[in-house]
């Protein structure tokens, strides 16, 4: 407690005496990972704690200097690494409504029956419709990946643990060929990617596998999903990141190819 006090003591001293009482100069230091911390536990009703929030203020700062230029890959990665190395959870959950609304907006629009022939053919389609109360009962048990510009949801990739294996009856045969494949019982199935269309082919796909990889490191091992083979385009762009088959089957009517992504 003594360690506690005293260093908020210096910094009191520091603001109040060193002459940068509007932390333009020497203070401004003091300022890294802390823009957004306040609002992320304002966002999470303080369930967030300071150092916490703080530690995902600071990857959002170095985020967003590299996509400015002012830092490499490797320093945005190693200092991503060394933040969750120390303990630290930097993946933030779905905490509003409109974002699960924008989701369904999102899956709706590339649902089968919302494409033509030669849209599903170049582009590729969804296969399962998730209802609201489905997709928040998901996320609460493991958070979604979502990617987002000007505060709206172009991209996501849902989360579903093993307790959810009965609550779509489509995807029952896929928990049923994973407990027939695969010999661990470690990992999270990638519900469904997608991405909104004038967003596609800028790298936003390969970006919510490797945030979701980010975001399971310490719970799960693998990733495991299934595409439906006439699904050409979701095949090549799964394999491209690094996907292996585990096995083929037939459900539906379909022929699905089960896929498994380990760190």
């Amino acid at each position: 407690s003594y360690m506690i006090y005293r260093c908020a003591e210096l910094h009191m001293q520091h603001i109040a005496q060193g002459g940068d009482p509007f932390e333009g100069g020497s203070s401004r230091p003091l300022d890294f990972g802390h823009w957004a911390a306040h609002k992320l536990e304002q966002m999470t009703n303080y369930r967030l704690r300071h150092g916490e929030a703080v530690a995902m203020g600071i990857a959002l700062d170095i985020t967003y200097a590299h996509l400015i230029g002012l830092i490499h890959t490797q320093t945005l990665d190693r200092i991503i690494k060394v933040l969750e190395n120390i303990g630290f959870d930097l993946k933030l959950p779905i905490e509003s409504e409109e974002e699960i609304q924008e989701i369904l907006h999102l899956q709706n629009q590339n649902l089968p029956s919302s494409l033509d022939k030669k849209e599903i053919l170049e582009q590729g389609f969804l296969t399962v419709e998730h209802s609201f109360e489905l997709l928040w009962r998901m996320n609460q048990s493991f958070p979604h990946t979502l990617a987002k510009k000007n505060g709206k949801v172009i991209g996501y990739a849902l989360s579903m643990t093993a307790k959810f294996a009965n609550d779509i009856p489509i995807l029952h045969s896929l928990f049923k060929e994973i407990r027939n494949t695969y010999s661990s019982e470690d990992f999270i199935v990638m519900g469904q990617i997608c991405i909104t269309k004038e967003y596609r082919g800028r790298g936003i796909f390969r970006g919510l596998y490797q945030n979701m990889q980010r975001f399971i490191k310490g719970s799960y091992e693998a990733i495991i999903t299934e595409v439906d083979i006439r699904n050409t385009r979701s095949m090549n762009a799964h394999k491209a990141i690094g996907f292996k088959e585990l096995v083929r089957h037939e459900s539906n009517g379909k022929v699905w190819s089960l896929i498994v992504l380990k760190k």
